[in-house]
This record gives structure tokens, sequence and C-alpha cells, in this order.
């Protein structure tokens, strides 16, 4: 299963998947524009806290949006994932280029 969390100015859709609907079902996008990362990662580090667990989160983006400060992301591991090269370099995590 995966937790698939969509945003744009605020959480729009958030479900568990299994891996059979991610292979065989199309995955509706919810939201468009004005995009602040910091209310999903916001979302993801205070159940990370509650649950005493760290959360990997795998954030697909152009990154052209609001990043929130790195100590309301703590304690996540994020991965920004861009197609090509990014608008804006995350201000914490890794960075990933697609091609």
């Amino acid at each position: 299963e995966v937790r698939v969390v969509q945003a744009d100015a605020e959480v729009t859709r958030d479900e568990v998947l299994s891996a059979a609907e991610l292979l065989f079902h199309e995955v509706a996008i919810t939201g468009r524009g004005g995009t602040d990362f910091g209310p999903a990662l916001r979302l993801l580090a205070r159940e990370s806290k509650r649950e005493a667990e760290r959360f990997t989160v795998v954030y697909l983006t152009d990154a052209d949006g609001r990043f929130p400060r790195e100590e309301e992301a703590l304690p996540l591991e994020v991965l920004w994932v861009v197609p090509g090269r990014p608008k804006a370099t995350p201000p914490f995590g890794k960075l990933v280029e697609m091609r």
C-alpha cells in the first residue's frame, strides 16, 4: 500500500492505494495551482511525531511554490522528484531530476 496525499494551497486528497490500484486504475488528480508545500508536509510531520515513526515522503512536483521552514517538516525525510530542471531548489531534503 502507498499513501497518496495531493495538495496545492491545501491538502485536496489523502488516500491509501493498493499496488493493484496504482497499476490498473487511473488515479484522479485533484487541485492545481497556488502550490504551497507546507500543508501536506505539516500534516505528515504531525502524524510522524504522533506515531513516533519517521516517514519518508516522495514529493512529485515542479518545485514551483512556497516551501515551509525545514523545522516544520521535521522529522520527515523528503525526496523532491522534479521533471527536468527544477524551478526552485528545495531548502531541505534531497532532489532528484527525472529525465
